[in-house]
This record gives C-alpha cells, sequence and structure tokens, in this order.
C-alpha cells in the first residue's frame, strides 16, 4: 500500500510539473506572438498559430 501511494504521489507531482511547463510555454507563445505585424492582425487569432506551431513542432517527419 506504501508503494501505491508513493507511485501515485509521484504521478500527481509530476503531472502537475507537466502541466505547469506547458502553461508556461503557452503564456510565453503568446507574447512572443502579441508584437505581430499589423498586417496580420485581426487574420487568425493568437490560439490558432499557438496549435498550428505545436501541431507541426510534433508531427513533423
Amino acid at each position: 500500500m506504501l508503494w501505491l501511494n508513493l507511485i501515485l504521489t509521484c504521478l500527481l507531482f509530476s503531472t502537475m510539473l507537466v502541466l505547469s511547463m506547458l502553461i508556461v510555454e503557452f503564456i510565453g507563445y503568446l507574447a512572443l506572438h502579441q508584437r505581430a505585424d499589423d498586417s496580420l492582425k485581426g487574420t487568425r487569432p493568437r490560439l490558432d498559430w499557438f496549435f498550428d506551431d505545436m501541431r507541426e513542432m510534433f508531427w513533423r517527419k
């Protein structure tokens, strides 16, 4: 039972760490793209930029 608690605790903390890293990455990405050209403003939401770039990064062959 102690091992189960230890494993579940490690999984919980590692999940929290990964989620916090993703949130920080997302905030940094939005801050980076906030200075986009005025010509690009209004063409695509910043959230779409984020997901398109993440898709390219993870599915690149």
